[in-house]
């Protein structure tokens, strides 16, 4: 994927599977439906997981997520 998504907001439609670091250790959490992410790593290939924040938080999901799920908030066209 060469669009460049850092700094872009999304508004998830469904409950997405997203992996946080707590204590050193990987856990899976999930964002709900109407969770607002704003994308803060955009080195991906389209199926790498990709860091976004979350309600404070730095989690890692799918951009095939993201891509399938988000609703670009801060423009009128998305590049996905």
């Amino acid at each position: 994927m060469s669009a460049e998504v850092r700094g872009k907001r999304y508004r998830l439609n469904t409950p997405t599977l997203a992996i946080m670091v707590r204590d050193g250790h990987k856990v899976p959490v999930t964002i709900p439906k109407g969770g607002e992410i704003v994308v803060i790593d955009d080195a991906f290939d389209g199926h790498r997981l990709l860091a976004v924040q979350w309600e404070g938080e730095t989690v890692m999901t799918f951009a095939i997520d993201i891509r399938e799920r988000g609703e670009r908030l801060d423009a009128a066209s998305s590049p996905w």
